[in-house]
């Protein structure tokens, strides 16, 4: 099988199911698929791709934000801030451990997202 874009052999994945796969421009193709299939994957592809982009791009500045607001937070508190994403929304969930003197927590309370209210231990 030849690449339409690169014009080079394409190679078989190695694992199930059975792809076709270029190593220069990472088009695949499944058994029996056109020029015109291999093209369209590659165009599915980069639209998925793009609507990843577009749906984490601002959660990446919501997390740049939250680390920020926390470093502050527990500069000021004598407490460690800690973080996770949720389970089921994908929000952020934060709970505040209470530190000693020299920062060793003293307990783990709750995660809660502060998108959904979940609540996770």
């Amino acid at each position: 099988m030849i690449c339409p874009r690169c014009q080079t052999p394409m190679h078989r994945a190695a694992a199930l199911p059975e792809r076709w796969y270029c190593r220069t421009c990472t088009r695949y193709a499944i058994p029996g698929d056109s020029p015109e299939d291999i093209e369209r994957h590659q165009q599915e592809r980069e639209h998925a791709i793009a609507l990843l982009d577009a749906a984490l791009g601002p959660r990446a500045k919501q997390r740049d934000a939250d680390r920020r607001i926390i470093s502050e937070m527990e500069k000021t508190m004598g407490q460690t801030i800690q973080t996770r994403g949720c389970s089921k929304c994908g929000g952020t969930m934060y709970r505040t451990v209470e530190t000693d003197d020299q920062g060793n927590p003293t307990g783990y309370p709750m995660f809660i997202c502060n998108n959904c209210g979940n609540m996770e231990g």
